[in-house]
């Protein structure tokens, strides 16, 4: 979100830039302020720290049984904050019905059979991690 100027043909005593920003392993909330920081001569006010990436290495487990149960080769980021985040020291994946456009929008809604479909694939991953 931008703010700043009072009119078109008025250069604005300030400019308000606000960045909601979800970030990644590869570039965490620290580098994102070091790069917009360098990028700017004024002052960058972060106002929270509160989110961090998580990254699950392949190798653990708890991924092998998900790929295995949802049938596919390699993982795939989530683009989202999850409860993961509250147990970031637990190796763990984000894995359920629906399709992420559907995650947390007004009248958010799954089809019957995305729910079945996720209960046959979390049954698989709970077996096969547990085996």
């Amino acid at each position: 979100m931008i703010r700043g100027g009072v009119k078109t043909n008025v250069v604005p005593p300030e400019c308000v830039l606000e960045i909601d920003a979800r970030t990644v392993p590869e570039l965490d909330n620290r580098a994102l302020e070091e790069c917009i920081a360098a990028l700017v001569e004024s002052e960058v006010v972060k106002v929270s720290d509160r989110f961090v990436p998580i990254h699950t290495p392949e190798e653990e487990p708890i991924v092998a049984a998900a790929l295995a149960a949802a049938g596919t080769a390699a993982p795939r980021a989530f683009g989202g904050v999850s409860n993961l985040f509250h147990v970031r020291d637990v190796p763990g994946v984000v894995f359920g019905p629906g399709r992420s456009e559907q995650s947390h929008a007004a009248d958010e809604w799954i089809e019957v059979a995305q729910l079945r479909r996720a209960v046959e694939l979390l049954t698989t991953l709970i077996a096969r991690y547990l085996t």
